[in-house]
């Protein structure tokens, strides 16, 4: 009697495993991916949109323009108050330029007029030198060190000014520079581009409509995010392991281009467990939840990059047989206990014929 259950059981295993191992296929399935939203991050109204939904764009790539002569206006009122703080600034390393060359032509014009006082009298006694001559050198030194030293001193009085004021020129060239940075960001800002190369999946605005900064303008899945979301009846899954092999046909290019894939992820939906109705009824509604269970599947990013593909393309999913390490998974699932809600069946109800050897909602 023994042998004969022990070789049923072993029966309806390697049958359970050959029927679980097989290849398991769903049209249930779609592409899907990550989404970025693209908000404005200045108020303006939409003058003029680029692109529209699903079309594809490069990163950089101009996707709507907002009215931009405020901004214009802002940037070159920035721009000319920024030119003119630095030509006061200029001006006056001009003047110490001056004060600087008008010191060394009073130099020289000094240097020349001791020459020539020196040269009458060191010829004084050689040739003759009127007294006229020589009273008129000695004032040409006089005046040429008056003028030397006003130079100087003008040139000193400019230096200090120039200095006082270096600071506050200073200060105001940083404070132009600044707002001349915010008002060309800003000016930037209203061209919105597209932050990574992807695809169009939304568009909330149209052309005069008018925003706010943070408003979200349009939404873009980046090409080399996308994945397909498979899904399957629970039936179908007790045999499914992360790392299977996967192939993946999609409408776009038909049966000539299949994708290799591989399961991701296995993501029961547990959620029905948590009902508060009584008796049957939750009961019912927690095996209708659990008829379909998600499975995302990751593909070869190189055939991605050959054949693009875009949000919500239908496909047909075909999951391959994996190796027979599969067993003691399988094993572990048969003999698993059954984890039922505590809502379903009511105190001294048996459960309806079929449900007791439903799998369980989740396993390791």
């Amino acid at each position: 009697m023994a042998v004969t259950f022990l070789i049923g059981f072993l029966i309806i295993l390697v049958m359970g495993y050959v029927s679980a191992g097989a290849s398991q296929i769903t049209l249930d399935a779609y592409v899907t991916g990550n989404k970025i939203s693209i908000s404005s991050q200045v108020a303006g109204k939409v003058v003029n949109i680029n692109r529209n939904r699903t079309d594809f764009v490069r990163k950089g790539e101009v996707l709507l323009r907002l009215d931009n002569s405020e901004a214009t206006t802002r940037y070159a009122k920035a721009e000319n108050k920024l030119t003119e703080s630095v030509m006061k600034i200029k001006k006056h390393y001009m003047s110490d330029a001056k004060n600087n060359a008008d010191i060394q032509a009073a130099q020289m014009a000094y240097q020349q007029a001791l020459r020539e006082y020196h040269r009458r009298i060191q010829f004084k006694g050689v040739t003759p030198v009127s007294k006229q001559d020589l009273e008129q050198a000695m004032n040409n030194v006089n005046a040429s060190k008056r003028a030397l030293d006003e130079s100087i001193l003008r040139y000193r009085r400019h230096l200090a000014l120039r200095q006082k004021a270096e600071i506050s020129q200073q200060l105001r060239v940083s404070q132009f520079t600044r707002e001349v940075d915010q008002a060309g960001q800003a000016l930037s800002d209203t061209e919105v581009r597209s932050p990574v190369s992807g695809y169009i999946m939304q568009r909330h605005v149209q052309p005069g409509i008018k925003v706010s900064p943070g408003q979200e303008l349009m939404s873009v899945v980046p090409a080399d995010q996308m994945w397909v979301m498979a899904n399957f009846r629970t039936t179908e899954t007790p045999a499914m392991l992360i790392g299977q092999k996967v192939s993946v046909v999609t409408d776009l290019y038909g049966k000539h281009v299949v994708f290799d894939g591989q399961i991701e992820d296995i993501n029961p939906d547990s959620s029905a467990g948590q009902t508060t109705l009584s008796g049957m009824m939750a009961c019912r509604d927690w095996m209708s939840d659990l008829q379909k269970i998600s499975v995302r599947i990751t593909l070869d990013p190189v055939q991605m990059s050959r054949y693009p593909l875009r949000m919500g393309i239908p496909t047909k999913v075909k999951i391959h047989d994996s190796n027979l390490s599969r067993m003691a998974k399988l094993i572990s699932r048969e003999t698993a206990p059954v984890h039922l809600p505590q809502t379903c069946g009511m105190a001294g109800e048996s459960l309806p014929a079929g449900q007791a050897n439903m799998p369980p909602l989740s396993w390791t």
